[in-house]
């Protein structure tokens, strides 16, 4: 009974690769060399990293207490490190000529999981430019987290002035107007309580406004100065020749299969059965063996008829 026929495209893998070796080593080579050239085409880059230890702030845009007792949004921060005054800032401290969007597209923040840290990177194509400006940038974003804490703590403490002015205001029309009224009158009395409603009120607000003068201002600190990072064994010019090799081969491979595919002759007794034929047996031209030993052919070539 005949076998059953399969696919006659199906190829298989081993023998497409034994027939196609040596194209399969010359696009590789090839791929190998268009990798190797690129990856000497590429400028090399630079990363330092310089990590930053944040400490709470009162007046912090990010804490909505009015205290400040804890970093809520390390991601808030992280984004306030690449705005445009911390740049402009760094970019006086460098002296540099880059603008600050070209000085920005090279800065990276990142938060280091359950810390109170921000990882501040910069990368270029020279590693002492790149370990200053990541020191600069930095040093210029504890410089601004300063400057604005500093800034709301100045418009709180002027908002509290604003208000004891009014209150020592009132406090002096109504001890104007309290002497002009009888002792143990009605209107002396409710002007007596007035005043040391607004005495209270005083007190009260010039307490806040002396906590506002004695606020620690210490943005953080630079844990560690910048630091290049290494960038181990795969770089992109070792990856390069590598992803090339590979690409070659698997190109090499490609051609190998549609070469197997469009070549429908018969080598091998599978490529019989591939075309739902039996194979009842096989018979070599020559028979090492029986050459070995002397044999003679002839018994080969009746196997051969038979």
């Amino acid at each position: 009974m005949p076998a059953e026929p399969t696919d006659l495209g199906a190829v298989r893998l081993g023998d497409v690769v034994r027939s196609n070796i040596w194209i399969i080593l010359a696009t590789s080579l090839v791929g190998l060399l268009l990798g190797f050239g690129a990856s000497t085409r590429l400028e090399p880059q630079s990363t330092a990293t310089t990590p930053i230890l944040l400490t709470p702030l009162d007046g912090n845009p990010f804490d909505p207490t009015s205290r400040g007792g804890q970093l809520v949004n390390l991601e808030s921060e992280a984004q306030s490190v690449r705005s445009t005054d911390v740049a402009t800032l760094a970019r006086t401290a460098l002296g540099t000529d880059l603008t600050e969007s070209e000085l920005l597209s090279s800065v990276t923040v990142e938060v280091p999981l359950n810390t109170q840290i921000l990882d501040v990177s910069y990368t270029s194509g020279d590693a002492e430019t790149s370990r200053t400006y990541s020191q600069a940038f930095a040093e210029a974003y504890l410089q601004v987290r300063q400057q604005r804490a500093q800034t709301r703590i100045d418009d709180q403490a002027a908002l509290l002035d604003e208000q004891i002015e009014a209150a020592n205001t009132r406090l002096s029309a109504l001890t104007v107007e309290l002497s002009g009224v009888p002792d143990n009158s009605a209107r002396a009395n409710v002007i007596q309580q007035e005043i040391e409603t607004l005495a209270d009120q005083v007190n009260t607000l010039g307490a806040r406004r002396a906590d506002l003068a004695t606020t620690p201002l210490d943005p953080g600190q630079v844990v560690t100065p910048a630091a290049v990072e290494s960038s181990g064994p795969l770089t992109p010019g070792t990856l390069l020749p590598v992803v090339g090799l590979l690409l070659g081969a698997v190109g090499g491979l490609l051609i190998g299969l549609m070469r197997s595919r469009a070549d429908l002759r018969v080598r091998e007794p599978q490529d019989v059965l591939d075309r739902g034929l039996a194979v009842l047996g096989t018979i070599a031209w020559t028979d090492p063996a029986a050459a070995a030993t002397g044999t003679d052919a002839a018994r080969n070539d009746y196997d051969y008829r038979k």
